[in-house]
């Protein structure tokens, strides 16, 4: 197998999304990482090679890294299982301008790989016109799509009804965001229990910084870490038809309760919560602070779980909800993350489909618990989960009515547009309602022009 990593940038969170116009668009080059290559098989298979790109959280699938020991073991598996298939792999930039830019510049050429992992929600769907419906792969396949949670955002509208709507990709993960703190930090400060409600946050935030402790690590030169906020702040001030409402233009996001969402997450750098420099702070940054033991608290997906872990001890992490300031109360917004998809050009569909197939069984579910770090969306594998930190993540995203992530479900162009706002946003130059303002105006533009 070949792999080809592009130039690294900041990794955005569904986004995760998060998914986050290329900034090297002429230049956009991938340079070979190691390769190897596999046999036919000693029966004379016919060898053929498997163009992978690698989207979403597998875009850091560098050497070394528990992502990479993750697809190593699947493509080991496909190569044992379908003798003759060769894997060559590519990981697509983490920043989402620039992946959405590769990704189009592929479509439009006619320059497609043969099985790709992408973002899941608008990521997906604004590549839908080129992509395979899966439908009666997956109807060929015998108990797989009832196998299979958070299918929703994996289909052409946003609804799989079922499993009758036009399916796109096959959903790999549950996501959302929570709170993480260090217990020892906490009990430093003299804190015995995380924070169950804004204020209360706002509250520790002050006593930590009385204690010469950082309060917050907060990454946010993308804006991701601030969209990230009001995904989660979003639940608890509007129900998923009304969400459904603003994505079909009966309201808007310039209504109060989605400006109050937003306009409280300032509240993090007003009170001191978050370090001085956060709008200038790339989110991947950020996070090793929190996981060297030097901040007490940060926002981030279940996927960091085993790195922190890892860094500050796994008796030491702590995880809960992030509170919300809505009439609603606390609850979490959270959806797929991540799907597998085939192009329409792929060159070897019946080898991306028997990829996929094993990408997404119960031995790849299992490892990707371990190995990624994300809870599955494999029902099975559920009964798998032993690690504390991912099984209090696990049930909330699971829970049924879970508001959707809000940059996962808008339009992929007005998403991005929304990010760079945030960003300004978070640093004091922009106001929640400008923000909102201008989103609506991209996202009224992208619905006129049939794109919402």
């Amino acid at each position: 197998m070949t792999y080809r990593t592009a130039h690294r940038a900041p990794r955005p969170v569904i986004r995760f999304r998060t998914l986050l116009a290329l900034a090297l668009a002429g230049i956009f080059a991938v340079t070979a990482c190691s390769s190897s290559s596999s046999s036919s098989s000693s029966g004379g298979a016919k060898s053929s090679t498997l163009q992978l790109w690698l989207g979403g959280v597998l875009t850091t699938s560098t050497p070394g890294s528990a992502y990479r020991a993750w697809v190593d073991n699947v493509i080991a598996r496909v190569q044992s299982k379908y003798p003759g298939t060769k894997v060559d792999v590519t990981l697509l930039p983490a920043n989402n301008d620039q992946l959405a830019a590769k990704v189009e510049s592929a479509f439009a050429s006619h320059s497609v790989p043969d099985v790709m992992m992408l973002y899941s929600g608008a990521y997906t769907t604004v590549y839908q016109q080129g992509l395979m419906h899966l439908n009666s792969l997956i109807n060929a396949t015998s108990g797989f799509y009832k196998s299979f949670s958070g299918w929703n955002l994996s289909c052409e509208n946003l609804d799989c009804k079922g499993g009758s709507g036009t399916i796109l990709g096959v959903p790999t993960d549950l996501d959302g965001f929570f709170l993480f703190y260090n217990k020892k930090l906490f009990a430093k400060a003299g804190l015995t229990k995380p924070p169950a409600t804004w204020s209360q946050l706002l509250a520790d935030c002050s006593t930590l910084k009385s204690k010469g402790i950082l309060p917050m690590s907060y990454g946010d030169a993308e804006g991701y870490t601030t969209v990230n906020f009001l995904d989660e702040n979003l639940a608890s001030y509007i129900s998923q038809p009304q969400m459904n409402a603003i994505l079909s233009g009966h309201q808007k996001l310039t209504d109060p309760p989605v400006v109050s969402a937003l306009d409280k997450v300032s509240q993090l750098r007003t009170a001191g919560c978050a370090q001085s420099n956060a709008s200038t702070v790339n989110q991947l940054n950020a996070t090793p602070q929190f996981a060297a033991g030097k901040s007490a608290m940060v926002e981030m997906y279940p996927g960091l779980i085993p790195a922190f872990e890892k860094g500050i001890g796994a008796s030491n992490l702590g995880v809960t909800v992030i509170p919300g300031t809505g009439p609603l109360g606390t609850s979490v917004a959270s959806n797929s993350g991540d799907n597998w998809v085939i192009p329409a050009q792929s060159s070897n569909p019946k080898d991306a489909w028997n990829f996929i197939k094993v990408a997404t069984d119960a031995a790849s579910a299992k490892l990707w618990l371990t190995d990624v770090g994300l809870p599955t969306t494999k029902i099975a594998a559920s009964g798998n989960i032993t690690d504390p930190a991912m099984k209090f993540v696990a049930t909330d995203l699971n829970k049924a009515g879970n508001l959707e992530l809000l940059d996962s479900v808008l339009p992929n162009g007005v998403a991005l547009y929304m990010y760079k706002d945030l960003n300004l946003f978070f640093a004091g130059r922009m106001s929640a309602q400008a923000v909102m303002s201008a989103t609506q105006a991209q996202l009224s533009s992208s619905q006129a022009q049939g794109q919402g």
